[in-house]
């Protein structure tokens, strides 16, 4: 899935449902919208404002790491200061936070609805914490299988990828399902709009202070 706000390049969009046709794999792409109703697939925040919704520059990318002949599923987090632009890569200093993580162990029983429950009582890590409430945010409930269901794109004497080829989660959901305890990295969202008292340390500056 891919949140974007002004630039709408609906030839890119099309080569990637083209490329990825018959994969196993699809792309969803969602424009934000501050003056779209509030509450709506385009507008997650309770209210409307004037100046813009997320601006979030990061990818969250799943892949497989094939260690002594085991495949584990292993998800890449990279937070990045530059917009997707070309005068913005090419002509001004970024910077960027890339770490990659595995899959809780506790995940790699194949039965989904044990795996869900226990979310409830295994300690959560600040970093999965922070990232899931971010990505809460966008308001992106559809669960679906984010595994391929072919083996096109890969060597199938490998094998699915531990723990992730059945099941489907919501995109927070997913994000859980990830080791995130060797983060030597400490997030700050920034959502737009209001929050309650209870949860003004938890974006912005407040959050900065904190860290």
């Amino acid at each position: 899935v891919v949140f974007y706000s002004y630039c709408h390049n609906s030839d890119a969009m099309t080569r990637w449902r083209e490329l990825l046709s018959g994969s196993g794999n699809t792309v969803e792409f969602i424009q934000l919208d501050p003056s779209a109703p509030a509450n709506s697939r385009t507008n997650p925040l309770p209210v409307q404002i004037e100046y813009g919704l997320h601006h979030t520059k990061m990818f969250l990318t799943g892949y497989d790491e094939i260690v002594a002949g085991s495949t584990n599923s292993m998800i890449r987090v990279a937070v990045h200061t530059s917009n997707l632009l070309r005068g913005d890569n090419e002509m001004k200093a970024n910077g960027a936070y890339t770490q990659n993580f595995p899959l809780k162990q506790s995940r790699a029983s194949h039965n989904v609805s044990k795996r869900m429950k226990s979310d409830d009582t295994e300690p959560k890590c600040l970093f999965e914490v922070d990232m899931a409430r971010y990505l809460e945010s966008y308001g992106y409930t559809r669960r679906q299988q984010w595994y391929p269901t072919t083996t096109s794109l890969r060597d199938k004497s490998v094998g699915s990828s531990r723990g992730l080829s059945s099941g489907e989660f919501s995109l927070p959901e997913l994000i859980r399902q990830y080791d995130y305890s060797s983060a030597y990295a400490v997030l700050i969202p920034s959502i737009p709009g209001r929050h309650k008292i209870d949860a003004y340390h938890n974006f912005g500056y407040l959050k900065l202070r904190k860290a």
